[in-house]
């Protein structure tokens, strides 16, 4: 896929996806030894989103197969995704979102159509964690561990992804949502839904966050009706006093 660790580094950050080096080591190992990618961690830590910047990267066409548990080799076709910068010349990607939900017996069957097409298909799996994952899943992919971006990552993603925003706003917006991360929440916000608040922000004229406009704006970053009940009103605004560690 990338000739070396510095050239998937910097092709990934060209897509906005700002990884460690650790991740850009493994997507690089992946394609050099031909293995598939088990790419792990919470809902919005950039799971699918490292294998359509790894796509977009190379130009190279995508194929998303999200499992369930009634999933059957039968059903895999997939949709196929297209980037705007992907010539589609090159050997396809096929992402497998949720490969822990898929019952056993495609599991393997999933391993092996992995090991036995990596010379041509760049396969990338995702998971929450290992539980539920076969152990010839676990034998024949290089393992990626994902959580939440840190501070300064986090700032160069909204940096990237939302047109006009200050640097002083991402700098609030990042640490806000590292706060809220924190929180005993049912569904942690995202990148996504950082992008998302951040541009909404954008829309409102808002130059920088007030307990008004983090409450008035919370449904961009809260998709639990409990989680914003909970967090409504001063709670909410609490968090506007201090700051993450900013190393993460």
């Amino acid at each position: 896929m990338f000739g070396s660790v510095d050239a998937a580094a910097e092709g990934l950050r060209a897509q906005g996806y700002f990884a460690g080096r650790e991740v850009a080591t493994q997507v690089y190992l992946a394609g050099r030894l031909g293995k598939p990618l088990l790419v792990q961690g919470p809902p919005g830590s950039g799971r699918a989103g490292l294998a359509r910047a790894v796509a977009a990267a190379t130009g190279r066409p995508l194929t998303v197969l999200t499992c369930y548990g009634g999933s059957t080799p039968g059903e895999t076709a997939g949709e196929p995704e297209r980037s705007a910068e992907a010539a589609s010349t090159g050997s396809p990607m096929v992402l497998v979102r949720d490969v822990h939900a898929a019952p056993a017996p495609f599991q393997v069957w999933l391993a092996g159509m992995a090991a036995a097409g990596s010379g041509a298909t760049t396969w990338f799996l995702t998971a929450a964690s290992g539980d539920g994952l076969h152990p010839d899943i676990l034998r024949s992919a290089i393992a990626i561990s994902l959580s939440f971006p840190v501070f300064e990552a986090e700032v160069a993603i909204l940096l990237h992804g939302v047109h006009g925003i200050s640097r002083a706003l991402a700098a609030e917006v990042a640490n806000f949502a590292g706060r809220l991360r924190q929180q005993p929440l049912r569904a942690q916000p995202g990148v996504a839904e950082t992008l998302d608040w951040a541009r909404a922000l954008g829309a409102l004229g808002a130059h920088h966050l007030t307990p008004a406009v983090v409450n008035q704006t919370a449904g961009c970053l809260l998709k639990d009706a409990r989680d914003l009940d909970a967090f409504h009103g001063a709670r909410m605004a609490a968090l506007l006093g201090g700051r993450i560690d900013r190393s993460g």
